[in-house]
Protein backbone atom coordinates (compact mmCIF):
# COMPACT_ATOMS: atom_id res chain seq x y z
CA UNK A 1 0.00 0.00 0.00
CA UNK A 2 1.24 3.53 -0.74
CA UNK A 3 2.14 5.96 1.98
CA UNK A 4 0.76 9.28 1.81
CA UNK A 5 -0.88 11.68 3.86
CA UNK A 6 0.10 10.13 7.33
CA UNK A 7 -1.74 6.47 6.25
CA UNK A 8 1.90 5.09 6.35
CA UNK A 9 1.91 4.14 10.44
CA UNK A 10 -1.12 1.70 9.94
CA UNK A 11 -1.01 -1.65 9.07
CA UNK A 12 -4.00 -2.86 7.19
CA UNK A 13 -6.07 -5.82 4.88
CA UNK A 14 -8.28 -4.59 2.14
CA UNK A 15 -12.10 -5.93 1.73
CA UNK A 16 -12.73 -4.68 -1.78
CA UNK A 17 -16.66 -5.11 -1.65
CA UNK A 18 -17.11 -4.97 -5.19
CA UNK A 19 -21.12 -5.96 -5.90
CA UNK A 20 -22.19 -7.99 -8.32
CA UNK A 21 -19.30 -8.90 -10.94
CA UNK A 22 -15.96 -10.98 -11.01
CA UNK A 23 -12.88 -10.45 -10.97
CA UNK A 24 -11.21 -12.59 -13.88
CA UNK A 25 -8.16 -15.28 -13.07
CA UNK A 26 -6.01 -17.62 -14.69
CA UNK A 27 -6.80 -21.16 -14.47
CA UNK A 28 -6.15 -22.20 -11.11
CA UNK A 29 -3.28 -25.29 -10.61
CA UNK A 30 -3.65 -28.91 -10.27
CA UNK A 31 -4.64 -29.70 -6.81
CA UNK A 32 -8.19 -27.84 -7.65
CA UNK A 33 -6.58 -24.49 -5.40
CA UNK A 34 -7.22 -20.70 -6.70
CA UNK A 35 -4.06 -19.69 -5.41
CA UNK A 36 -3.52 -17.54 -7.94
CA UNK A 37 -3.64 -13.25 -6.96
CA UNK A 38 -3.10 -9.71 -7.98
CA UNK A 39 -1.07 -6.90 -6.04
CA UNK A 40 -2.54 -3.54 -6.20
CA UNK A 41 -0.79 -0.05 -4.50
CA UNK A 42 -2.82 2.78 -3.76
CA UNK A 43 -1.35 6.10 -4.00
CA UNK A 44 -2.84 8.74 -2.38
CA UNK A 45 -2.94 12.20 -4.35
CA UNK A 46 -4.50 15.90 -4.65
CA UNK A 47 -6.66 14.07 -7.01
CA UNK A 48 -7.44 11.67 -4.96
CA UNK A 49 -6.70 7.54 -4.42
CA UNK A 50 -5.48 5.73 -7.64
CA UNK A 51 -5.09 2.16 -7.74
CA UNK A 52 -2.08 0.60 -10.04
CA UNK A 53 -1.15 -3.20 -10.81
CA UNK A 54 1.92 -4.03 -7.76
CA UNK A 55 2.28 -7.63 -8.97
CA UNK A 56 0.95 -10.76 -9.90
CA UNK A 57 -1.39 -11.59 -13.35
CA UNK A 58 -3.13 -8.98 -15.01
CA UNK A 59 -6.86 -8.44 -13.43
CA UNK A 60 -10.02 -7.62 -14.64
CA UNK A 61 -13.96 -7.30 -13.88
CA UNK A 62 -16.76 -8.08 -15.79
CA UNK A 63 -19.74 -6.55 -15.47
CA UNK A 64 -22.70 -6.96 -17.93
CA UNK A 65 -20.19 -8.35 -20.64
CA UNK A 66 -18.06 -5.20 -20.33
CA UNK A 67 -13.76 -6.09 -19.09
CA UNK A 68 -12.53 -2.91 -17.47
CA UNK A 69 -9.25 -2.98 -15.85
CA UNK A 70 -9.69 -3.58 -11.90
CA UNK A 71 -7.52 -0.30 -11.22
CA UNK A 72 -9.62 1.73 -13.25
CA UNK A 73 -12.72 0.21 -12.05
CA UNK A 74 -11.35 0.49 -8.09
CA UNK A 75 -10.85 4.03 -9.18
CA UNK A 76 -14.69 5.06 -9.58
CA UNK A 77 -15.54 2.29 -7.40
CA UNK A 78 -12.91 2.26 -4.03
CA UNK A 79 -12.29 -0.57 -1.53
CA UNK A 80 -13.06 -0.15 2.07
CA UNK A 81 -9.61 -0.59 3.60
CA UNK A 82 -10.11 -2.29 7.33
CA UNK A 83 -6.92 -0.95 9.69
CA UNK A 84 -5.81 -2.98 12.19
CA UNK A 85 -6.21 -0.90 14.92
CA UNK A 86 -9.98 -0.52 14.02
CA UNK A 87 -9.67 2.72 11.76
CA UNK A 88 -11.68 2.12 8.30
CA UNK A 89 -10.65 3.99 4.71
CA UNK A 90 -12.95 5.02 2.04
CA UNK A 91 -10.67 6.57 -0.80
CA UNK A 92 -9.30 9.16 1.41
CA UNK A 93 -11.44 9.04 4.36
CA UNK A 94 -10.18 7.49 7.28
CA UNK A 95 -13.02 6.99 10.00
CA UNK A 96 -12.83 6.14 13.90
CA UNK A 97 -15.67 3.49 14.58
CA UNK A 98 -17.36 3.80 18.69
CA UNK A 99 -15.87 2.37 20.96
CA UNK A 100 -12.21 2.74 19.74
CA UNK A 101 -11.50 5.32 22.58
CA UNK A 102 -10.81 4.40 25.90
CA UNK A 103 -11.55 0.95 25.91
CA UNK A 104 -10.25 -1.85 27.59
CA UNK A 105 -7.11 -3.63 26.18
CA UNK A 106 -8.03 -7.63 25.29
CA UNK A 107 -7.68 -9.62 28.59
CA UNK A 108 -4.75 -11.42 28.70
CA UNK A 109 -6.20 -14.81 30.78
CA UNK A 110 -8.95 -14.91 27.49
CA UNK A 111 -6.22 -15.76 25.44
CA UNK A 112 -5.64 -19.49 25.26
CA UNK A 113 -1.83 -20.42 25.48
CA UNK A 114 -1.30 -24.60 23.70
CA UNK A 115 1.41 -26.59 23.57
CA UNK A 116 2.99 -26.27 20.68
CA UNK A 117 5.21 -29.62 20.90
CA UNK A 118 5.17 -31.44 17.51
CA UNK A 119 4.05 -28.82 15.35
CA UNK A 120 6.29 -26.48 13.26
CA UNK A 121 5.16 -23.09 14.22
CA UNK A 122 6.65 -21.58 11.22
CA UNK A 123 4.48 -24.17 8.69
CA UNK A 124 0.72 -22.20 8.81
CA UNK A 125 -0.69 -24.69 6.13
CA UNK A 126 -1.43 -28.34 6.41
CA UNK A 127 -1.71 -28.20 2.31
CA UNK A 128 -3.57 -31.08 0.05
CA UNK A 129 -1.25 -33.73 1.29
CA UNK A 130 -2.54 -32.66 5.06
CA UNK A 131 0.94 -32.36 6.97
CA UNK A 132 0.89 -33.53 10.15
CA UNK A 133 3.33 -30.73 11.85
CA UNK A 134 1.49 -27.79 9.97
CA UNK A 135 -0.22 -25.12 12.78
CA UNK A 136 -3.58 -25.73 10.61
CA UNK A 137 -3.42 -29.25 11.04
CA UNK A 138 -3.13 -28.69 15.66
CA UNK A 139 -5.99 -26.80 14.96
CA UNK A 140 -7.83 -29.28 12.80
CA UNK A 141 -6.96 -32.06 15.29
CA UNK A 142 -8.03 -30.25 17.87
CA UNK A 143 -11.72 -29.30 16.61
CA UNK A 144 -12.06 -33.43 16.27
CA UNK A 145 -11.33 -33.79 19.56
CA UNK A 146 -14.05 -32.21 20.50
CA UNK A 147 -16.71 -34.34 22.42
CA UNK A 148 -20.52 -34.32 23.64
CA UNK A 149 -21.95 -30.75 23.08
CA UNK A 150 -18.54 -29.45 21.84
CA UNK A 151 -18.36 -31.65 18.58
CA UNK A 152 -18.77 -30.34 15.67
CA UNK A 153 -20.89 -31.75 12.73
CA UNK A 154 -18.71 -30.20 9.66
CA UNK A 155 -14.69 -29.42 9.90
CA UNK A 156 -13.77 -28.05 6.73
CA UNK A 157 -9.84 -27.18 5.47
CA UNK A 158 -10.63 -24.15 3.25
CA UNK A 159 -7.25 -23.36 3.36
CA UNK A 160 -5.98 -21.17 -0.02
CA UNK A 161 -6.78 -17.60 -1.60
CA UNK A 162 -9.85 -16.60 -1.53
CA UNK A 163 -10.61 -18.83 1.86
CA UNK A 164 -13.72 -17.89 4.48
CA UNK A 165 -11.04 -19.27 6.95
CA UNK A 166 -8.41 -21.80 7.05
CA UNK A 167 -10.60 -24.11 8.51
CA UNK A 168 -14.63 -24.17 9.18
CA UNK A 169 -15.71 -25.94 12.31
CA UNK A 170 -20.20 -26.01 12.18
CA UNK A 171 -22.30 -27.52 14.24
CA UNK A 172 -26.40 -27.65 15.00
CA UNK A 173 -27.87 -26.83 18.28
CA UNK A 174 -31.37 -27.32 19.52
CA UNK A 175 -31.71 -23.39 19.42
CA UNK A 176 -28.83 -22.26 16.77
CA UNK A 177 -26.46 -23.22 14.00
CA UNK A 178 -22.69 -22.52 15.45
CA UNK A 179 -19.90 -21.31 13.15
CA UNK A 180 -16.40 -21.21 14.47
CA UNK A 181 -13.82 -19.32 11.79
CA UNK A 182 -10.25 -19.97 12.21
CA UNK A 183 -7.29 -17.95 10.77
CA UNK A 184 -4.33 -19.40 11.20
CA UNK A 185 -0.75 -17.66 11.03
CA UNK A 186 2.71 -19.17 10.81
CA UNK A 187 5.20 -17.80 13.16
CA UNK A 188 7.91 -15.12 11.80
CA UNK A 189 10.36 -17.01 14.67
CA UNK A 190 11.64 -19.87 16.00
CA UNK A 191 9.87 -19.56 19.15
CA UNK A 192 7.19 -17.71 20.54
CA UNK A 193 7.38 -13.58 21.86
CA UNK A 194 6.35 -10.18 21.49
CA UNK A 195 6.27 -9.64 17.38
CA UNK A 196 3.91 -7.09 16.79
CA UNK A 197 3.81 -8.21 12.97
CA UNK A 198 2.85 -11.74 14.22
CA UNK A 199 -0.68 -10.54 14.58
CA UNK A 200 -1.49 -7.83 11.78
CA UNK A 201 -2.11 -9.97 9.28
CA UNK A 202 -4.44 -12.56 10.90
CA UNK A 203 -6.44 -9.73 12.78
CA UNK A 204 -6.86 -8.44 9.37
CA UNK A 205 -8.02 -11.62 8.14
CA UNK A 206 -10.32 -12.10 11.26
CA UNK A 207 -12.02 -8.64 10.09
CA UNK A 208 -13.20 -9.31 7.07
CA UNK A 209 -15.04 -12.17 8.88
CA UNK A 210 -17.52 -10.32 9.57
CA UNK A 211 -19.54 -10.14 5.43
CA UNK A 212 -19.58 -13.97 6.71
CA UNK A 213 -21.59 -13.64 9.39
CA UNK A 214 -24.18 -10.54 7.39
CA UNK A 215 -24.85 -13.67 4.93
CA UNK A 216 -24.44 -16.72 6.47
CA UNK A 217 -26.06 -18.26 3.42
CA UNK A 218 -23.18 -16.85 1.18
CA UNK A 219 -20.76 -18.92 3.23
CA UNK A 220 -22.66 -22.46 2.71
CA UNK A 221 -22.51 -21.51 -1.24
CA UNK A 222 -18.93 -20.86 -0.85
CA UNK A 223 -18.14 -23.86 0.98
CA UNK A 224 -19.56 -25.73 -1.56
CA UNK A 225 -18.49 -24.50 -4.23
CA UNK A 226 -14.84 -25.24 -2.80
CA UNK A 227 -15.55 -28.48 -2.65
CA UNK A 228 -16.61 -29.06 -5.89
CA UNK A 229 -13.97 -27.42 -7.12
CA UNK A 230 -11.64 -29.76 -5.04
CA UNK A 231 -12.98 -32.64 -6.29
CA UNK A 232 -13.11 -31.63 -9.72
CA UNK A 233 -9.52 -31.85 -9.62
CA UNK A 234 -9.21 -34.82 -8.03
CA UNK A 235 -7.63 -33.63 -5.13
CA UNK A 236 -8.38 -34.68 -1.84
CA UNK A 237 -11.78 -33.58 -0.23
CA UNK A 238 -11.66 -30.27 2.34
CA UNK A 239 -14.12 -32.44 4.82
CA UNK A 240 -12.55 -33.28 7.73
CA UNK A 241 -15.71 -34.50 9.23
CA UNK A 242 -18.86 -34.35 7.23
CA UNK A 243 -19.81 -34.40 4.17
CA UNK A 244 -21.28 -32.56 1.18
CA UNK A 245 -24.99 -34.15 2.37
CA UNK A 246 -24.25 -33.09 6.14
CA UNK A 247 -23.21 -29.40 4.58
CA UNK A 248 -26.53 -28.85 2.77
CA UNK A 249 -28.79 -30.21 5.47
CA UNK A 250 -27.26 -27.55 7.50
CA UNK A 251 -27.69 -24.96 5.02
CA UNK A 252 -30.93 -25.55 4.72
CA UNK A 253 -31.55 -25.19 8.34
CA UNK A 254 -29.68 -21.44 8.39
CA UNK A 255 -31.90 -19.70 6.21
CA UNK A 256 -34.57 -19.90 9.65
CA UNK A 257 -32.55 -20.59 12.59
CA UNK A 258 -30.80 -18.19 14.91
CA UNK A 259 -27.25 -17.90 14.24
CA UNK A 260 -24.09 -17.68 16.36
CA UNK A 261 -20.56 -16.95 14.81
CA UNK A 262 -17.45 -16.90 16.85
CA UNK A 263 -13.74 -16.20 15.25
CA UNK A 264 -10.34 -17.16 16.39
CA UNK A 265 -6.59 -16.16 15.57
CA UNK A 266 -4.09 -18.73 16.08
CA UNK A 267 -0.54 -17.82 16.45
CA UNK A 268 1.87 -19.94 18.42
CA UNK A 269 4.56 -17.10 17.29
CA UNK A 270 2.34 -14.84 20.24
CA UNK A 271 3.60 -15.35 23.54
CA UNK A 272 0.78 -14.80 26.07
CA UNK A 273 3.16 -14.26 28.63
CA UNK A 274 4.85 -11.47 26.91
CA UNK A 275 2.30 -9.98 25.34
CA UNK A 276 2.51 -6.41 25.76
CA UNK A 277 0.09 -3.10 25.67
CA UNK A 278 0.53 -2.84 21.65
CA UNK A 279 -0.41 -6.26 21.22
CA UNK A 280 -3.76 -6.46 23.62
CA UNK A 281 -4.53 -2.79 21.94
CA UNK A 282 -4.66 -4.51 18.64
CA UNK A 283 -6.62 -7.31 19.88
CA UNK A 284 -9.22 -5.47 21.45
CA UNK A 285 -9.67 -3.22 18.45
CA UNK A 286 -10.34 -6.28 16.09
CA UNK A 287 -12.75 -7.36 19.06
CA UNK A 288 -14.23 -4.00 19.15
CA UNK A 289 -14.63 -4.35 15.32
CA UNK A 290 -16.27 -7.83 14.98
CA UNK A 291 -18.68 -6.83 17.86
CA UNK A 292 -20.26 -3.78 16.88
CA UNK A 293 -20.20 -4.73 13.17
CA UNK A 294 -21.64 -8.03 13.51
CA UNK A 295 -21.80 -9.23 17.28
CA UNK A 296 -18.85 -11.64 16.62
CA UNK A 297 -16.99 -13.01 19.19
CA UNK A 298 -13.75 -12.96 19.40
CA UNK A 299 -10.72 -15.65 20.57
CA UNK A 300 -7.20 -15.70 20.31
CA UNK A 301 -5.11 -18.85 20.61
CA UNK A 302 -1.25 -18.65 21.03
CA UNK A 303 1.76 -20.16 23.10
CA UNK A 304 2.83 -20.35 26.57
Amino acid sequence: MGHDQGFGSYAAIVAAHIGPGCVASSTPPAGGDDSRSADFEFRFGANGVRYFPAGGPPAYINIGGRRTPLGDWLADNPPWVHFANGAVLLDNELFFPQGMTGRIPYPRERIAAWDWTGTAIRKESQKAQKRPDAVQHKVIRHLLAQTGNEAFDIVFDDDDAGEAADVVAIRATPDCIVVHLYHCKYSEGAKPGARLDDLYVVCGQAQKCVRWRDDAEALFRHLLSREGKRLAWAAPSRFERGNLVALRKLESMIRSAEREFAVFIVQPGLSRAEAGGEHLELLAATETYLMETSGMLLGVIASQ
